[in-house]
């Protein structure tokens, strides 16, 4: 139970990172059906087969796929919910935890409750007519997401722009461990990194490094050329750079990292050192460890 408890919180920050709520719209002659879709992607195929696993031990079935990539990229895998009743299920999993993928799940999980309640115990009620308010959630849907996209700046303001949520040590592990940096550079600056267009998702983490007295610089730009100035939304980053924050951060979401924990364990080691000697010249000992982390992050 613990560890489902810590799995749940860890996956809920991977999927606010890497994960993909959408409704797929599809048109065959007269009929137009609606079709919910939860998807995550990541480059990393241990952690894919870990989430897989943990999600079939909930009764929760996926479907994997690997892609190719162009270039010196690495393939990646997809994971695939697309049964309506297991949306459902890992939506009401997700929510308890999710901050930047809270509103797309929630208009998800509405679109799959009313659909379920119509063929529920009655195979046939699958092809009952979109209702109204079933359109309008796929259409919530769209409109939100294309805000993301610059496309809705002047006729629409999302809701939880300003919010601020607790975060949890584990849903911070997993969101690193999907869309985080841990890294040192070739003069030996240490740097530990998160990004994020979700403006909650920014304010909650620099609040719990305010909380716990971690020193962070911060960036923001607009997402993409086509958004307004006006626009509230923000790409927005939080850099920690001293080794003696980089080391309070690590203390809490190390023990709950996966994709990125021979990272951690490799800044963790440089920051002990560089801390007592942060003027003097790398030694071979850190200069080695920076090869390591580079080449664990390519």
């Amino acid at each position: 139970m613990q560890e489902t408890s810590f799995m749940l919180k860890w996956l809920s920050g991977f999927f606010d990172a890497e994960g993909c709520v959408r409704v797929n719209k599809s048109v065959n002659g007269n009929c137009t059906a609606y079709s919910p879709r939860l998807c995550v992607v990541n480059t990393d195929f241990y952690v894919i087969e870990y989430v897989v696993s943990f999600l079939s031990s909930l009764g929760i079935n996926c479907y994997v796929q690997e892609r190719k990539v162009t270039g010196n990229r690495k393939p990646i895998k997809v994971i695939e919910i697309n049964r309506i009743t297991k949306v459902f299920d890992l939506c009401m999993l997700l929510l308890n935890h999710s901050i930047t993928k809270s509103k797309e799940l929630g208009i998800l999980l509405h679109f799959c409750y009313s659909r379920i309640n119509k063929f529920e115990g009655n195979v046939r009620s699958k092809k009952e007519p979109y209702s109204l308010e079933e359109i309008k959630f796929y259409k919530d849907l769209i409109e939100y997401k294309a805000h993301k996209k610059g496309k809705r700046c002047l006729s629409y303001e999302p809701l939880d722009l300003e919010l601020v949520y607790p975060i949890e040590v584990e849903w911070l592990a997993g969101f690193l461990d999907g869309d985080g940096l841990l890294n040192i550079n070739l003069v030996g600056t240490p740097s530990l990194s998160f990004g994020t267009t979700h403006p909650a998702t920014f304010n909650s983490i620099k609040n719990f490094f305010d909380m716990k007295n971690i020193f962070y610089y911060k960036s923001s730009v607009l997402p993409a050329k086509n958004h307004l100035e006006s626009c509230k939304l923000r790409c927005s980053s939080l850099f920690v750079n001293t080794p003696v924050d980089i080391i309070k951060v690590l203390d809490f979401i190390e023990p709950f990292l996966f994709s990125k924990k021979n990272q951690a364990k490799i800044l963790r080691r440089f920051c002990n050192t560089r801390k007592n000697n942060k003027y003097q010249r790398l030694s071979a000992d850190e200069k080695l460890l920076i090869q390591e982390i580079t080449k664990l992050n390519k």
